[in-house]
């Protein structure tokens, strides 16, 4: 038995999984660039250990 939960198992024909206004490139050109935010994860995930 499957539950619906309220999201499509697939993107609709003709869009792509990611969304948004640029390329993925250009986003995370930005994103990488973006000092503040490096930092910010990098204290944030420090020390972390990801079990599996």
């Amino acid at each position: 038995m499957t539950t619906y939960l309220g999201m499509p198992a697939y993107a609709p024909r003709g869009v792509g999984q990611l969304r948004g206004e640029r390329s993925f490139p250009a986003a995370a050109r930005e994103a990488l660039a973006d000092t503040q935010l490096r930092g910010n994860l990098g204290r944030a995930t420090a020390g972390r250990v990801v079990l599996r």
